[in-house]
């Protein structure tokens, strides 16, 4: 089985998977405190502020990209196991778990393709966000972020897989 180069020793996943999951803490405890915030200026002093659903909205973009990706890595997603019940043999499971994934690497390269392709429309267009003026590709390069962790995470469970069917 030929190696790729995406390969990381256990210290450099760990640490490439701590930051992932602190990146989410933070837009999470983020999209808290916004929501707070809008709450408090809405419903006591009768003051609106479009611009913290506005970022509320942007954070959560970026924690699904990225909650995503780190759900591939974790096996988190739901997944039918009723072959696993059926077929017993863990070969024919490895090849079965090597084809998905090799469907979800296609389609997760095709959505980096597109998210790039919209991002450099965005760019030309010059859009902005409507409440905070800032550029919409700094809220939309989440899509590329995720995109690009989705690759790499599913690249590692192939060449992880792959080997495990040659171990047999």
């Amino acid at each position: 089985m030929g190696e790729t180069n995406f390969k990381l020793n256990k210290s450099e996943n760990n640490l490439f998977l701590k930051i992932e999951r602190g990146s989410l803490v933070l837009l999470f405890g983020t999209m808290i405190i916004l929501g707070f915030v809008q709450v408090m200026l809405r419903y006591i002093f009768e003051f609106s502020a479009p611009w913290t659903e506005e970022l509320a909205r942007y954070s959560m973009v970026w924690m699904v990209m990225i909650g995503t990706a780190l759900a591939i890595e974790t096996d988190a997603h739901i997944k039918l196991d009723v072959l696993s019940l059926i077929i017993k043999q863990k070969k024919i499971l490895w090849i079965i778990d090597i084809f998905i994934i090799a469907i979800l690497l296609v389609f997760a390269v095709y959505y980096c393709w597109s998210s790039i392709n919209y991002i450099i429309q965005l760019k030309i267009t010059g859009e902005r966000a409507i409440a905070t003026g800032i550029p919409m590709i700094i809220p939309q390069s989440g899509t590329i972020v995720g995109a690009v962790l989705l690759i790499l995470h599913l690249i590692r469970k192939f060449t992880s897989t792959l080997r495990q069917l040659g171990r047999g």
